[in-house]
């Protein structure tokens, strides 16, 4: 389980970087996540709850979570993988269940 505080560091740095799957989350969707790896360039979070295990993760760039990946062999599924990267994580083993475009409207007037 992970505590309001990590949830809130790791919300700032994830705010900094685009490697993040943390964009939509709430604590009360993460807080009874495993911490899998805290590193200077790469957190990842292993939530079991539902009905497919999810990992989260904050990363600098994508290679240090690609590494992580391989090297640990964990089973779940990622959320929020720039669409340029799904060939990598492909190659590693993962598998597109869905794909969502984000979208934002603007007021016409």
């Amino acid at each position: 389980m992970i505590t309001e505080d990590f949830y809130i560091k790791l919300k700032k740095i994830a705010e900094q970087t685009p490697w993040n799957s943390l964009f939509y989350s709430e604590y009360e969707d993460v807080k009874n996540a495993e911490c899998l790896v805290e590193q200077e360039d790469l957190i990842v979070l292993l939530n079991n709850e539902g009905v497919e295990p999810v990992i989260e993760f904050v990363s600098l760039e994508m290679e240090p979570l690609v590494t992580f990946l391989k090297k640990n062999q964990v089973k779940g599924a990622l959320h929020f993988i720039p669409e340029e990267a799904i060939p990598v994580f492909e190659e590693i083993g993962f598998s597109i269940l869905a794909m969502f475009t984000d979208y934002f409207c603007e007021p016409l007037t």
